[in-house]
């Protein structure tokens, strides 16, 4: 079966996907969270955010249905601004990551030691993702203006890398005609991957023992009201193999050079 997708670039100079169970020294997610990215979609065509206490953000409730699937990114040694898409490349190596310090004296701030609060946060060097999106339950006229907006680089709202200190470049690269592949398969992946959709257990991940970067990470993958949802993600330049079977909410589908996009 065939499918068609959407393909983008986001990327930023900095970013931050702040880890919710940590709080005075704030870590930041690798890979962009799916809820984070469903908030640029959001931004996009204009839905709004966070709500009542609770209450799912209205960009959750009708964008969640998509499904999408993400490639780090990294820039080509001697690219210069402004760029297009043939100027990144898969980043097969650790994300660069800073500590910085900001002091808030508002607020609950005010009633620290010394009337601040002193926060370390980790942020993001220059991050940037590939995003692909299939349209899955979604409602056909929101995937239809989503498709438009990014074709016109047109955004409501302004979309940024997890804060609005942040904003984000898009670049579109257009809709494909991809072959949707079975399990049971080995098969190098372009995009992240769940833990348990390649192995069964932790020792039992690699086919190609020879590999140069192996990353393992808890995951954010969905919103539940005001809590995130977790998967274990993996991403390497090795080979897997397809051991679970599929369930209708992911899709595995084959590029022209027969890796592998892991959507869900």
């Amino acid at each position: 079966m065939k499918r068609n997708l959407l393909s983008f670039i986001i990327f930023s100079d900095f970013g931050t996907f702040s880890k919710p169970d940590i709080t005075e020294t704030k870590l930041t997610y690798d890979i962009i969270p799916k809820p984070s990215v469903l908030g640029i979609l959001g931004a996009l065509i204009g839905l709004e955010g966070y709500r009542e206490k609770k209450q799912n953000p209205e960009f959750i409730d009708k964008l969640s249905g998509i499904r999408i699937g993400i490639t780090p990114l990294k820039l080509k040694k001697g690219s210069k601004a402004p760029y297009k898409d043939s100027d990144f490349e898969n980043s097969y190596s650790p994300l660069r990551k800073e500590f910085i310090q900001f002091i808030n004296f508002h607020g609950y701030g005010s009633y620290e030691t010394g009337g601040n609060l002193i926060v370390n946060e980790q942020i993001l060097i220059k991050p940037a993702y590939r995003i692909y999106l299939e349209k899955g339950t979604a409602q056909d006229n929101i995937f239809a203006q989503l498709k438009k907006n990014l074709q016109e680089n047109r955004a409501h709202f302004m979309p940024y890398m997890g804060k609005n200190e942040f904003p984000l470049s898009i670049i579109y690269e257009g809709e494909y005609e991809y072959k949707e592949i079975t399990s049971e398969t080995e098969t190098r992946f372009k995009t992240i991957v769940f833990n348990d959709i390649v192995a069964k257990d932790e020792t039992d991940l690699i086919v190609n023992a020879d590999i140069d970067f192996f990353f393992y990470q808890n995951y954010p993958i969905g919103f539940r009201e005001n809590q995130y949802v977790f998967k274990t993600v993996v991403f390497s330049n090795s080979e897997f193999l397809v051991k679970e079977t599929i369930t209708h909410e992911y899709i595995l589908v084959s590029d022209e050079n027969g890796e592998t996009i892991f959507l869900f």
